[in-house]
């Protein structure tokens, strides 16, 4: 199992340098994506992405694991395309539902051994988790997501698989230090969508201070203009960040975008 972890690590950092960038899909929430263009697009600037990361999974209804959906149909045939177009695959599990994660938290190894079953068979890297609960969270929730996500972690690291998690301020579900606290290997914040830079800089310090290496910071390429990317590029190495994702939404990144993950990874 040792091994298995240590090959593990040793794919999530490779040709990286140390560092990684991860680029989010938007399918399952946007209903007019166009998976071909993202494909050419994530194609043309492959030397600025280590992952990509997908709405593939959701907690169902039952707690267990189920497709995600897009426009009423699974999306299933997003990971084969990225893996012959030679993308390492990283997909979400995701979910919007307090009452689905708390069936989930209760009797979570149903949807553990379902997900470490498809890692296996689909070549999976592991999982990012992207649970935004819309309502309805109390503050005895975050514990029992903490709980989850340490043992779905290590679940996954003696499979050789990896976990990452976003977060954000907004809901009580999110603890820092008790999601730091895990197993998970990286813990992306999403109070970086924003263009204040100030703000930026506020969340990148509470990051480092609080679950220190494991944190990284998440951009939304619609929101965070490019004019202000110098100034973050700066911030992260004063931080000593290693790890970024970029939100892409329904509009094209822009090329500044891409020359500043390059520019990331290089530095």
């Amino acid at each position: 199992k040792k091994m298995l972890w240590f090959l593990a690590l040793l794919s999530f950092t490779e040709v990286v340098l140390g560092k990684t960038s991860l680029v989010w899909l938007c399918l399952e929430r946007c209903s007019n994506f166009d998976f071909d263009s993202d494909l050419k697009m994530l194609s043309d600037n492959r030397l600025s992405i280590q992952l990509v990361s997908y709405e593939n999974w959701q907690v169902g209804t039952d707690g267990g694991l189920t497709f995600a959906l897009h426009n009423g149909k699974p999306v299933s045939d997003v990971g084969a395309r990225l893996s012959s177009a030679g993308f390492k695959l990283f997909p979400m599990l995701t979910s919007g539902n307090i009452n689905d994660m708390r069936k989930l938290f209760a009797n979570p190894q149903p949807l553990i051994n379902a997900a470490l079953d498809t890692a296996k068979k689909n070549g999976y890297l592991g999982y990012h988790i992207d649970f935004e609960p819309e309502s309805g969270v109390v503050a005895s929730d975050a514990a029992l997501y903490a709980t989850f996500v340490d043992l779905f972690a290590k679940a996954l690291h003696n499979e050789g698989f990896m976990l990452s998690i976003d977060v954000a301020t907004w809901s009580p579900l999110w603890n820092l230090p008790l999601l730091g606290s895990t197993a998970v290997d990286k813990i992306y914040t999403m109070q970086t969508y924003t263009n204040n830079i100030t703000r930026i800089h506020e969340q990148v310090k509470l990051m480092s201070e609080t679950v220190g290496a494991k944190g990284a910071i998440a951009f939304d390429s619609d929101i965070t203009k490019v004019s202000t990317l110098p100034n973050i590029l700066s911030i992260l190495g004063t931080y000593k960040i290693q790890d970024i994702g970029i939100w892409r939404d329904n509009s094209p990144v822009a090329l500044e975008w891409w020359n500043f993950m390059a520019s990331f990874l290089s530095s």
